[in-house]
């Protein structure tokens, strides 16, 4: 399993701008662990939340876009589709240890989506993080995910029971009113997992 550190560090003000921002994550489906075939790329921008750290702990709802483009090797079709909706998304926080889990529900809820991959999925993935501080007082936050996974109807549109996430990549969105705080200079974070 290739297990990536994630980094981020943010300052005073970027931490307050960016707890209600957006965030799009971009990764890819591989069929196995061996990351040599890959099912689905997959494109999900995120409501009001931030999961570099700023995800509130427990369950609920947000509001999601997502794009998946398929393999047509594998039966997924090789253009673009999209499912819009509200997704029941988790984080659970093991106070003292430094791990987590976390999770989304896609429900089967969107017509035309449907139609190309029906049923449900769930994207559940386990982490570990450590915060600390560096020379000028900024919040450095580093995490290690570990496996993570998809079940449900994109695993079923290609005959398999599961399917696993990789070379993830997330880009943060500073919500409208966090870019007048912050001004036009800030760059979205960045972070990728291979």
């Amino acid at each position: 399993m290739k297990n990536t550190l994630m980094s981020i560090a943010l300052s005073g003000a970027g931490l307050a701008g960016i707890v209600q921002a957006d965030v799009l994550v971009e990764f890819s489906l591989y069929t196995d662990t061996n990351w040599d075939q890959v099912a689905y790329d997959v494109t999900m921008q995120i409501e009001g939340i931030d999961l570099m750290g700023s995800m509130p702990d427990g369950l609920d709802t947000y509001n999601l876009e997502m794009q998946v483009t398929g393999n047509p090797q594998l039966g997924g079709l090789p253009f673009p589709i999209n499912w819009s909706g509200q997704i029941d998304g988790f984080l659970s926080e093991y106070e003292g240890e430094g791990w987590g889990s976390l999770g989304f529900y896609i429900p089967d809820t969107d017509p035309t989506f449907e139609i190309f991959y029906p049923g449900a999925n769930d994207i559940s993935m386990e982490w570990g993080g450590n915060w600390d501080w560096d020379e000028e007082g900024n919040e450095i936050v580093t995490y290690s995910y570990g496996l993570a996974t998809l079940t449900g109807g994109l695993a079923d549109a290609v005959g398999l029971d599961v399917l696993y996430l990789n070379n993830f990549v997330e880009t943060t969105i500073p919500a409208p009113a966090a870019l007048g705080l912050l001004g036009v200079g800030i760059v979205a974070g960045r972070r990728r997992r291979r």
